[in-house]
Parts: structure tokens; sequence; C-alpha cells
């Protein structure tokens, strides 16, 4: 088979997915190297990459006297999803880190 564009790919994975056969035999019958299927094969697989977080718009306000820990509230800066959920990092801590486990958290 010629070169494939990635949406082509996604196609023969389709099809061979259907197919029932090893990627040997599927790759032998339709023409296609099977070192190639097999590689787009993991790459349907593998979890989307994640793309530019983004940063939202914060508030910030003071927490009330009853949540204060005995950590300085200070130095930590605290997100709230909408959800309830709440996360807590040292002032300082890496913003890129900071937005890829919010992203994660789902």
């Amino acid at each position: 088979m010629a070169r494939t564009c990635r949406e082509g790919w996604d196609k023969v994975v389709e099809e061979y997915r259907l197919s029932a056969m090893t990627p040997a035999a599927f790759a032998r019958r339709r023409g296609v190297s099977a070192v190639s299927l097999r590689r787009w094969i993991r790459r349907a697989d593998a979890p989307p990459e994640l793309g530019v977080a983004s940063i939202l718009p914060v508030c910030v306000t003071p927490a009330p006297a009853a949540l204060v820990s005995s950590v300085d509230d200070a130095s930590l800066v605290e997100i709230v999803r909408n959800d309830g959920i709440r996360v807590r990092f040292a002032v300082g801590t890496d913003v890129s880190y900071i937005a890829t486990l919010i992203e994660r958290m789902h």
C-alpha cells in the first residue's frame, strides 16, 4: 500500500479489528506492512494527547476562620472546582504542573 494518511490508517485499523484476524494475516491480505499496522494499532489505542491547558479567571477570597488549618494558609493556593473538589498547592508551584493535574482530574 502506498504511503497513507492518518485517516486512511484509522480505516485500516478499524477494518482489522472487525476482521478477527491476526495482525500479520490481515496485513498480508490487505497488502500493508505488519509492522506499520501494529504501530497504527498502538497509536489508535493510546490515550489522546493533552492539549494546551487553559487558565480560567479566578476569584481569590480569604478562607473562613473555621477552615484555617495548622498549615500557614498564606503559603498555599487553593483551587476549588465546580464540583466542590479542593486542591491546595504551595505558593510557587509550577503552573504547568497544576494545569496538567487539574486537566487529568476530569
